[in-house]
């Protein structure tokens, strides 16, 4: 599912990543991929979406 947020703090935001979400976030220069790093399946979904193992 894609959900857009303006808010960082937003609840579900915050929800969806301590589900083992996935995110894209903005930074001065380029944009970013963003899970709980604490988060196994989070993790792992982040390795697969870069091609890594």
């Amino acid at each position: 599912m894609t959900q857009l947020y303006t808010n960082i703090l937003d609840p579900q935001l915050i929800k969806q990543l301590n589900a083992g979400g996935v995110g894209v976030m903005p930074t001065d220069t380029l944009y970013g991929l963003v899970a709980q790093a604490a988060n196994q399946s989070a993790t792992e979904a982040l390795y697969k979406l870069k091609g890594r193992s």
